[in-house]
């Protein structure tokens, strides 16, 4: 009988004692029978070192010891592991049922070097949330890194091309990856869910500072990365522009949540005063998100806008969404809340001939924070 892959797993925490049992038994109940787990724990003092010690029998390595952060915990594990694939599964986040299993078969069934699949994201009060999926596009890989719990590489790949640069705090491992991806390591997507992924790691921390980094990290390592295929100067100028415009955007956005205040005065200033509420355009996250921010000020929304048919008449935080026909008549001020479709909405509007409305974008407004 052919011996099956061993798949290395490795698990690092720091203080995971109210989650880590989760993680340690959606590893020990896989249904696949050669998988070498290890754990790097960097010295708690909350009783996960007794938790794992209940496990210990399953745990193949256990290190305990401080270390420089997450992504030097990875590389102890790294260095221990010896399994010919290896994957990654943080202390607050699971393994769905049987999932090894079906990874190592994908490895065994193609010619891939790196597997991913998709997460199911855990909101902080349990409920589930979206399922993260990326593909392997230009664009994807370089604006957009999956938590890695969805990824699995063999050992090769780390021998070749590096573990995790510890010069990055947060975004190490879209390093890796890009690096991965620039040298040509064959990739292959797994049509299904990995992980269940809990907000709240270092990488989806709430700190205003961890977010800041993060982005700053992540247009560092994609503009890095540019020059790493060999794609035309037109692109790569393009993609250029799209990685600085969602660091803007994504600057912004950390602020204004930071401070909601901030958006409420520049809508003020733009539009003089706002006693009689405001227009929300859009109904997507940024709609979503504004509404949220501008309620916390005091601000009455007197309903959404949005083009698609198929949500007039619903609601949104008890507030009606509306056709754009509602503002062919009638007076009022307009927030844009659609990210980079600024110009073709405030076109939308004009062709309504209503002097009565005045509107601003939110990518307008994101320009006008960034040049100050």
């Amino acid at each position: 009988m052919k011996t099956k892959i061993k798949v290395s797993i490795i698990t690092v925490v720091y203080n995971g004692a109210a989650t880590i049992e989760q993680t340690i038994n959606s590893v020990i109940r896989q249904n696949y029978d050669n998988i070498e787990y290890i754990i790097v724990d960097g010295a708690s003092a909350d009783g996960t070192v007794e938790i794992v010690g209940k496990y210990r029998k399953y745990i193949d390595i256990f290190i305990s010891e401080p270390d420089c952060g997450i992504y030097d915990a990875m590389n102890k594990g790294i260095q221990c592991a010896t399994g010919e694939i290896v994957g990654f599964i943080n202390s607050d986040d699971w393994y769905a049922e049987r999932v090894i299993g079906y990874i190592a078969e994908c490895f065994e069934s193609t010619q891939a070097e790196i597997v991913h699949g998709e997460v199911q994201i855990v909101e902080e009060n349990g409920e589930f949330g979206k399922r993260t999926r990326w593909s392997h596009n230009y664009e994807d890989i370089h604006e957009r890194m999956l938590p890695h719990p969805a990824i699995f590489a063999k050992m090769s790949v780390f021998k070749k091309q590096g573990a995790f640069n510890l010069k990055y705090k947060i975004a190490a491992d879209f390093d890796w990856l890009l690096r991965c991806y620039v040298a040509g390591v064959r990739l292959q997507y797994f049509d299904g869910v990995v992980a269940y992924y809990r907000r709240g790691g270092i990488s989806s921390s709430q700190n205003k500072v961890n977010k800041l980094m993060l982005m700053t990290e992540n247009r560092n390592i994609s503009l890095k990365y540019l020059d790493g295929k060999q794609d035309s100067a037109y692109k790569k100028e393009q993609m250029k522009a799209r990685i600085n415009k969602k660091y803007q955007t994504g600057r912004f956005r950390v602020e204004i949540e930071d401070t909601p205040i901030l958006l409420y005065k520049m809508l003020e200033k733009h539009f003089h005063e706002m006693k009689d509420g405001l227009i929300i355009f859009g109904t997507g996250r940024w709609g979503d998100y504004c509404c949220t921010l501008l309620q916390k000020c005091g601000v009455q929304i007197r309903f959404f806008v949005d083009n698609d048919k198929n949500k007039w008449g619903k609601m949104l935080y008890d507030i009606e969404i509306v056709s754009p026909d509602m503002l062919k008549m009638g007076k009022g001020h307009i927030l844009i809340a659609i990210l980079s479709k600024g110009q073709e909405i405030a076109k939308q509007l004009s062709m309504y001939q209503n002097v009565q409305l005045d509107w601003v974008s939110i990518d307008e407004l994101s320009d006008a924070f960034i040049e100050k």
